[in-house]
């Protein structure tokens, strides 16, 4: 299947997954879905090179192999042609289907020789990839090598291995730290293993309750000591819609705001779209208690799910934290500058905020200004700190 044989040439294998495959099915149906997959697999292979090979191999996934290519980093142009191919809307059965992908990249011989290896590998990373701007990842062999259980992530949270990082949330009229995300990070035997992976093994284990518990109470810690500085300062958890039905959940929060003495519009409550679409009555009576007490509210990856716009006015919400994906694409695309300004202007017209996420550059930040977005964050404005470099900074003489 892979011929990597050669002693200058190797070969990538790509994993590629549509994106919210369960949702297009749920609102086009399975037919549709099945005829959009023949036009992508079409796409695809006009995009690569004669020799290159586009297989499916399952709902919504696709294994591309590219032999022959001088250099591994070469499958990085690949994933991007594919992913430009399939930017546009496809046709089927008289509907419209935008249907997005993530490519996970696995290199022969470096990532395996064995063709259901670098499959496996490839798979890896496609998951990786969701959470990354491009949407394309490499296989990252010393993280995923390791062998993680619900044990060693239950004794890390109870040792204090995890840390936190926070990244700066700015104010686009004054230039000026708003708040700051929370992110978890953990090293396990000296290697950084990837968010993506311990929320999932959380979750899935059951132990995604006492990771929420951990990242509340360390992220109000740093909070308190932050808002000594600056009182109007905002703090944002990331909240796993696991956690969200849990009936004592609202009651967590306000121990941990009390215990901590952080008031409730110091912590903003970061809850993904497609997760409150799961159960949106459950969500608004979850989300209406927690804005009783003064906590924000904001809807995280904005524009990803197919609820949009619809359900915006029944959730207590007062943030709306538009998805990585448009603001990446906001300084290039004149189509996503278009929907990127409506949303801005429908979040304004229900009295909410609007944060950008992912901003890596001084051109999409004056787009947004140009739209009146509120709140800005990514690596053009602040990295992810230590928390406590990021409290350290705050006390700093200005």
């Amino acid at each position: 299947m892979v011929d990597a044989r050669g002693a200058e040439d190797v070969a990538a294998v790509l994993v590629a997954r549509v994106s919210r495959y369960g949702e297009l099915a749920a609102t086009f149906g399975y037919a549709t879905l099945d005829r959009v997959e023949d036009a992508m697999q079409a796409a695809m292979r006009h995009a690569l090179r004669p020799i290159d090979a586009v297989h499916r191999i399952g709902e919504g996934a696709f294994a591309i192999l590219l032999p022959g290519l001088k250099a591994g980093n070469l499958a990085a142009l690949a994933a991007v042609r594919l992913a430009a191919a399939l930017e546009q809307p496809f046709e089927a059965n008289g509907r419209r289907v935008l249907a997005g992908i993530t490519i996970g990249i696995a290199i022969a011989p470096e990532h395996g020789t064995d063709p259901d290896v670098l499959c496996r590998n490839a798979e890896r990373a496609c998951v990786e990839a969701a959470r990354q701007v491009d949407r394309f990842a490499f296989y990252t062999p010393t993280a995923d090598a390791l062998t993680l259980s619900d044990a060693d992530l239950r004794m890390a949270i109870a040792l204090g291995h995890l840390d936190l990082a926070l990244q700066p949330i700015y104010a686009i009229d004054s230039g000026r730290i708003a708040g700051a995300e929370a992110l978890a990070r953990w090293q396990y035997g000296g290697v950084a293993i990837p968010p993506s992976r311990f929320v999932q093994l959380a979750e899935q284990s059951g132990s995604i309750g006492a990771l929420t518990h951990w990242s509340l109470n360390t992220t109000l810690r740093h909070a308190a000591a932050a808002q000594l500085r600056n009182p109007a300062l905002f703090f944002a958890v990331n909240i796993s819609p696991h956690v969200l039905r849990q009936p004592d959940f609202v009651e967590q929060v306000l121990g941990a705001l009390s215990i901590w003495g952080v008031a409730g519009a110091g912590l903003e409550l970061e809850v993904t779209e497609s997760s409150l679409m799961e159960d949106p009555s459950h969500s608004a009576r979850v989300l209406s208690r927690l804005r009783e007490h003064g906590i924000r509210i904001a809807i995280d990856d904005f524009g990803t799910g197919y609820s949009s716009f619809a359900y915006l006015r029944q959730l207590p919400a007062t943030e709306l934290k538009i998805d990585i994906s448009f603001i990446s694409a906001l300084s290039r695309d004149e189509r996503v500058a278009k929907v990127v300004r409506s949303m801005i202007a429908v979040a304004h017209q229900l009295d909410m905020l609007v944060i950008a996420e992912g901003v890596e550059d001084a051109a999409t930040l004056e787009r947004l200004r140009e739209m009146r977005c509120d709140l800005v964050q990514g690596h053009h404005m602040g990295m992810p700190v230590p928390a406590a470099d990021f409290v350290a900074d705050l006390a700093a003489p200005v």
